[in-house]
């Protein structure tokens, strides 16, 4: 995955978060377990940059 990849992707989850906080979307549990799926996804790809490093 690509650095510009893992900010889109963080900016996406942001949103996702932003809007539900401000009320305007509901999290339902599918909407909720993407978000930590794609968390974990971007979480993983740091976790192996971090150790080549």
């Amino acid at each position: 995955m690509e650095t510009s990849e893992i900010i889109e992707t963080l900016s996406g989850v942001e949103q996702v978060l932003r809007r539900h906080a401000d009320g305007e979307a509901a999290l339902d549990a599918s909407v909720a377990y993407t978000l930590v799926a794609t968390l974990a996804a971007c979480r993983r790809e740091l976790e192996e940059r971090w150790e080549q490093e």
